[in-house]
């Protein structure tokens, strides 16, 4: 799991995915570029260097990446 982790935040810090990278290799090195942006210089450092195509990558990895029926939180109501 650590191999996959770390293979895409290296293609994430990088910017380019290769073609054949699993899809969520693919997704998750989406949502590092956005968020290592993020983190290290602010939204508007982000913004500022990042193409708007790699914000929408990042939210379409968001999405993949997200579980589609979560388990309610204990306590909530369902």
């Amino acid at each position: 799991m650590n191999d996959v982790f770390n293979e895409a935040v290296d293609y994430g810090a990088e910017g380019v995915v290769p073609v054949g990278t699993p899809i969520g290799v693919e997704r998750l090195s989406h949502v590092h570029r956005v968020f290592n942006a993020i983190m290290g210089g602010g939204l508007g450092f982000a913004v500022e260097i990042l193409a708007s195509d790699e914000f929408r990558r990042a939210v379409e990895g968001c999405r993949y990446l997200a579980p589609h029926d979560p388990a309610p939180v204990q306590g909530q109501p369902r």
